[in-house]
C-alpha cells in the first residue's frame, strides 16, 4: 500500500472526528495529511459498523495512534491509551514466543522420529549382520572344501 493511500485513509477517519477534537490537531499536520490525500485516486471507505482495524492499513493505524496520542487524548486518557498498547504488545510477544516454542517442539519431534527411524535401521543392519556373518562362513567352508 502506498504512503498516499495511508493517508487518504487516515484522512478518512479524520472526517469523523468532531470539530473541537479536530482542533486539537496542528493546522500543518491537517494540511499534510490533506494534501497528501488529495494525490490518491483510490476511494476509502470507513464503516463505522467495522473495527477500524479490520479497515485501515498498519501505517494508517499508526498515524491514527499518534495523532490521537500526541493531540487529541487528556493526560488520563493517555495514560489507559499507552497501558493498551503495552498490553497489546505483550500479548503479541506472547502469541510470538508460543508460535516460536511450538515450531521448536516440532522440530524437536521431527527430529526424534528420525533419530528412532535411524535407531530402527541400525537394529535392522545388526539383525540382517549375523546373518550375513554365517552365510560368508558357510560360504568359506565350501570353499576350503
Amino acid at each position: 500500500m502506498s504512503s498516499k493511500s495511508t493517508y487518504k485513509e487516515v484522512n478518512e477517519v479524520l472526517k469523523f472526528l468532531k470539530p473541537k477534537e479536530l482542533e486539537k490537531i496542528p493546522e500543518d499536520v491537517l494540511k499534510l495529511i490533506r494534501s497528501t490525500a488529495e494525490t490518491e485516486e483510490a476511494e476509502v471507505k470507513i464503516d463505522l459498523s467495522i473495527p477500524l482495524d479490520e479497515q485501515l492499513s498498519r501505517g494508517a493505524m499508526s498515524i491514527i495512534s499518534f495523532l490521537f496520542n500526541d493531540y487529541i487524548l487528556s493526560d488520563n486518557q493517555k495514560t489507559e491509551f499507552n497501558k493498551l498498547l503495552d498490553e497489546n504488545q505483550k500479548k503479541k510477544q506472547e502469541a510470538l514466543e508460543r508460535k516460536e516454542q511450538e515450531t521448536k517442539l516440532k522440530q524437536e519431534q521431527k527430529e526424534q522420529k528420525e533419530q528412532e527411524k535411524q535407531e530402527e535401521n541400525n537394529q535392522a543392519l545388526v539383525k540382517i549382520n549375523p546373518f550375513k556373518k554365517f552365510f560368508n562362513n558357510l560360504i568359506n567352508l565350501f570353499k576350503r572344501k
